[in-house]
């Protein structure tokens, strides 16, 4: 059911609930005992934050090594002042951090990005209001993901369908994204399709003219990203830590060392955990080898994932390498720069490297984050509150026009789309049943037909086939009718069933969320560039609600 209304400026804003697609995730905004003993804090638990800043006010962090780093990575995209307010505010004891990440993707990648950066901003200022002490906005990049395919894209609406519109740069090494050079003229062509298939608008020069900019300010995808998030987020104090820099490596250096030491612990700490998960009638959140090591290794622009033999040996699955136990702590001493972490051990680095009081965690991220507990543990690290982020659907003016010419319930699209009532109605709108005559008429041919069929055969049984194929061909072509006298009535009422159309692909485009499929660009192509000073002024609840935005 739909709550709440908010206003602001010129937007509305409703909160409605959805079902939850990730059962681990959807158990756990429940509070539901069994996955609540899965994690150290519930977000929604009383105290909860005052809790987690009297654990963290007893442990030592990295602080000034990490002002020094943030600053200099920071300086880099020219941000706002309260960025550099909010790094400097890192070195109080007292200060804390709302973090979450997300991989670099294209043009900031899908909605869902922009949401948590949207979700991070909104709740470190909240608790810096309850808590009454500096609390940081950071966002992970997560620069060190070597999956190029997964961020060299984005979707966009091409004659009412879902277009793919990729980069033509290929990878050719298991580079890092924080590596991985722009070629800058395919970068360039890229955007100029984006911004053809967007549609040019009063905002689209300018918006073309910024990203020409940043592209040439750029070196790496990271680069970019960072360049990007900075422009947007920058004015309200957003820290930006890439998880792929080789100097953040050197203030990692510790823990590596430490997860080194403690491997075959940690493996058989998440090992249980996935099993203890599973046993308790879930998903695995993720797969992974039982001996596996966590770490990566970066030789030669390759990335290599390693293993621990019964010889406490480090290897990679090709035999690419082969370490010692001493010998991979002395690379984590004196090149750090040369391991970098997994799925497992990066939440673990986070929270050694940052006086985290929340992660702003997707779904997945619940589930995985999930099986983290002893892990934390084994590292003397509590599993921060995981608070989900907020979950946003915008909708234009055309689309909420077509709603109430329509009389769709907005509830029923986001978790249904309009197909089968776009079915329905036009069903109710036939004056003729068209399926039921071509039917019959196919039944009648077929039974005229027979007699003649069996006559060929008669005068010699070599016809057979020819006079199978005879009726197949006339039943095609009463089919073919059926399909044309279809377009026709369907050309009658184009105008409303565009309008069913255009609803699913805005709001439940491949079946799914909004926010897994389109792009802010697309919004500030149509809305410009101060969308998101808008969208950061509304009072956002979290409240396991899903927010939908009127523009």
């Amino acid at each position: 059911m739909i709550a709440k209304e908010e206003r602001k400026n010129d937007m509305k804003m409703y909160e409605c609930t959805l079902p939850q697609t990730n059962r681990l995730a959807f158990d756990y905004l429940a509070d539901k005992q069994l996955v609540r003993e899965l994690f150290d804090y519930h977000y929604r638990t009383k105290d909860t934050y005052k809790k987690r800043q009297e654990e963290l006010q007893k442990r030592q962090f990295p602080r000034r090594e990490l002002v020094t780093h943030l600053k200099q990575f920071n300086k880099q995209f020219a941000p706002h002042e309260k960025t550099l307010i909010n790094i400097e505010k890192l070195t109080n004891e007292n200060s804390l951090v709302v973090i979450g990440g997300q991989q670099a993707g294209l043009l900031t990648g899908p909605l869902y990005t922009i949401h948590k950066a949207i979700s991070i901003i909104q709740l470190a200022k909240k608790q810096e209001k309850e808590l009454g002490i500096p609390v940081i906005p950071v966002f992970w990049i997560a620069g060190e993901d070597h999956d190029f395919d997964e961020i060299n894209h984005i979707f966009v609406s091409d004659e009412m369908k879902n277009k793919k519109v990729s980069i033509s740069q290929t990878q050719t090494t298991k580079q890092t994204m924080s590596q991985m050079k722009m070629d800058k003229i395919k970068v360039r062509k890229w955007i100029d399709m984006v911004l053809y298939y967007f549609g040019e608008t009063n905002y689209t020069n300018g918006l073309a003219d910024s990203l020409y900019i940043k592209i040439e300010q750029s070196e790496t995808f990271v680069d970019f990203f960072a360049h990007l998030m900075t422009e947007l987020f920058s004015k309200f104090g957003l820290v930006l830590v890439d998880s792929g820099d080789k100097d953040l490596r050197k203030i990692e250096s510790s823990l590596f060392n430490e997860i080194i030491t403690h491997n075959p612990s940690l493996q058989q700490c998440v090992n249980e955990q996935l099993d203890y998960v599973k046993a308790l009638g879930y998903e695995k959140p993720i797969e992974t080898d039982k001996n596996n090591a966590h770490l990566f290794y970066h030789h030669e622009e390759q990335r290599i994932l390693l293993y621990q033999n019964e010889n406490s040996e480090f290897y990679g699955k090709n035999n690419e390498c082969l370490f010692s136990k001493k010998e991979l702590k002395n690379m984590a001493l004196y090149f750090p720069e040369k391991l970098s972490n997994n799925v497992i051990t990066r939440p673990l680095m986070q929270d050694y490297l940052f006086p985290t009081v929340a992660f702003v965690a997707g779904p997945g991220e619940i589930a995985y984050w999930g099986i983290l507990k002893k892990a934390f543990h084994l590292f003397n690290m509590k599993v921060p509150p995981v608070v989900p982020r907020l979950n946003i659907t915008f909708v234009d003016r055309t689309v909420e026009k077509h709603l109430q010419e329509l009389n769709i319930p907005l509830e029923e699209v986001l978790v249904h789309g309009t197909k089968a009532k776009k079915q329905n109605w036009f069903n109710q709108k036939k004056q003729w049943d068209v399926e039921e005559v071509s039917e019959k008429t196919k039944q009648q041919i077929d039974e005229v037909h027979q007699s003649f069929r069996l006559l060929a055969v008669d005068v010699d049984p070599s016809l057979k086939k020819l006079a199978e194929k005879n009726i197949t061909i006339i039943q095609n072509q009463v089919g073919f009718l059926e399909k044309k006298i279809h377009s026709t009535i369907e050309k009658r009422y184009k105008n409303e069933l565009n309008k069913f159309d255009a609803v699913e692909m805005a709001l439940h485009p491949d079946n799914g969320l909004q926010e897994r499929k389109w792009n802010i660009y697309y919004y500030l192509n149509e809305y410009g560039s101060d969308l998101i000073d808008r969208l950061l002024e509304m009072d956002y609840q979290f409240n396991d609600k899903h927010k939908i935005i009127f523009l």
